[in-house]
């Protein structure tokens, strides 16, 4: 019997301090396309695990310097995704049992049934390939998803945070002006997760009334209400083990955010017209363009619901607040729908340039998109001009003076890079600048430079 589905041998690493036991298990398990090392010593053995790939461990519970159930704490602490198997004696099965709350993948007891453990490690084997196959999946399909590309601090810290917070299973609010990504962020965060490999299930808020949202969230029954000829599945019940995004929760009514309360604490939910229960396992993704806390003061968003949504919080600046993206965001859109127009586009001017780093993006990354793909659109050119663009950017409200608004906001990168240089030396910084310190001074007040 072999426990691999290719060629390769499965690795493992046998803990235990009988010597001829282990030299005994190796010789019988290389027999079955499985590789043993083996340490007679605790210590030894977590320095195996350590070195190469190993996809199994096999730890005895009486190891004398310490006991097997503190060795499974440690290899936990260590390496959580590792299968461990426990391998116990007569009168041990109790703390055996006790070991698969700490963590064990299961526990075989002495004189081993060989054929039993080749099934175990069979099992581990075939749960590994599927793992890989997950991750080969989500890595395919995160490379497909839109990039998040920022060169921004506050944006490199919310991807870190993302990261980390990909391996919990919590709810997360995303918050942010229109415009800014939410929804990007969230496929991205359910990406990076063990839900990943499934199709994120989204709803607006906004976009449905109450009775038709809780319809659509929780489902309902057959004669549920007039209407309902047939059982409906709703969004949570498809989302079993998925992830939820709650797109606008700020439009949602208090009567549903109790539900969504409910369903945070409890992970069940109840058709509309049902008085069953149905137990789920959904992750909730939920994003909002309002202030919550303004809405609590209204009385218009549950309290005890937002608290329970903030304790991962991500919010997302403007794109007024990073220009330092906008010129790499223009690049990428700009790739993007010159290769969907079929027009080779390769650049904008410098005009158009200095026009999009002066100017305020009240709708920000996707105003930019859109007035790209207009501009795309109306050109004929090989670079995009200042007259391709739309109206509402050359609009004077807007704009008062493109030049003057892009001169100002290089000067003030540059006064701060070179107060940076200067590690705030005012008067080194000024004779830097070749202007008097009461200029320097007019200027940091003039643009909000602290320091």
């Amino acid at each position: 019997m072999s426990v691999q589905s290719d060629e390769r041998s499965m690795q493992i690493v046998l803990i235990d301090d009988n010597e001829a036991y282990c030299e005994s298990m190796r010789q019988s398990l290389s027999l079955h396309q499985i590789d043993c090392h083996y340490s007679t010593h605790a210590e030894e053995g977590l320095a195996l695990l350590g070195t190469g790939h190993c996809e199994a461990a096999l730890i005895d519970i009486m190891l004398g310097s310490i006991s097997g159930i503190d060795l499974l704490k440690e290899i936990k602490r260590k390496k959580p995704e590792l299968p461990v198997i426990m391998i116990t004696g007569y009168g041990t099965i109790e703390t055996a049992v006790e070991s698969i709350k700490y963590g064990a993948f299961d526990y075989i007891q002495k004189p081993i049934r060989f054929e039993k453990l080749l099934r175990l490690l069979a099992t581990i084997s075939r749960l590994n390939e599927l793992d890989n196959e997950r991750s080969s999946l989500k890595e395919k399909v995160l490379r497909q998803a839109p990039p998040i590309i920022s060169k921004n601090k506050a944006i490199e810290a919310l991807l870190l945070q993302m990261k980390k917070l990909a391996l919990a299973n919590l709810p997360v609010l995303i918050t942010g002006e229109n415009g800014t990504g939410k929804e990007l962020f969230a496929q991205h965060l359910h990406l990076r997760s063990p839900r990943g490999h499934r199709e994120m299930v989204t709803v607006n808020c906004a976009a449905l009334t109450e009775g038709l949202l809780d319809n659509e969230l929780f489902g309902h029954e057959k004669g549920a209400y007039t209407g309902a000829v047939s059982d409906h599945v709703g969004l949570f019940e498809k989302a079993h083990n998925n992830t939820l995004f709650l797109d606008e929760i700020g439009d949602m009514s208090l009567s549903t955010q109790a539900k969504i309360l409910r369903v945070l604490q409890n992970q069940e939910i109840r058709k509309v017209g049902s008085s069953k229960t149905i137990k789920i396992d959904v992750n909730i993704i939920a994003a909002t363009n309002k202030n919550l806390e303004t809405l609590i003061e209204q009385g218009k968003f549950r309290e005890d619901l937002y608290y329970r949504l903030k304790a991962a919080h991500l919010k997302i600046p403007p794109l007024r607040d990073r220009r330092e993206d906008i010129v790499p965001l223009t690049e990428y859109f700009l790739a993007s729908y010159s290769k969907e127009h079929k027009k080779p586009i390769t650049g904008i001017t410098s005009e158009v340039q200095d026009l999009f780093l002066a100017y305020h993006w009240p709708g920000n990354v996707r105003e930019l998109r859109n007035c790209i793909h207009y501009a795309c659109t109306m050109t004929s050119d090989s670079i995009l001009h200042i007259q391709e663009l739309p109206a509402d950017i050359l609009s004077i409200r807007n704009l008062p003076s493109e030049r003057q608004g892009a001169f100002e906001l290089s000067e003030k990168e540059i006064i701060v890079k070179t107060l940076q240089r200067f590690h705030y030396n005012k008067s080194k910084c000024a004779r830097h600048l070749h202007i008097s310190r009461s200029t320097l001074y007019n200027k940091l007040l003039r643009y909000g430079i602290e320091g």
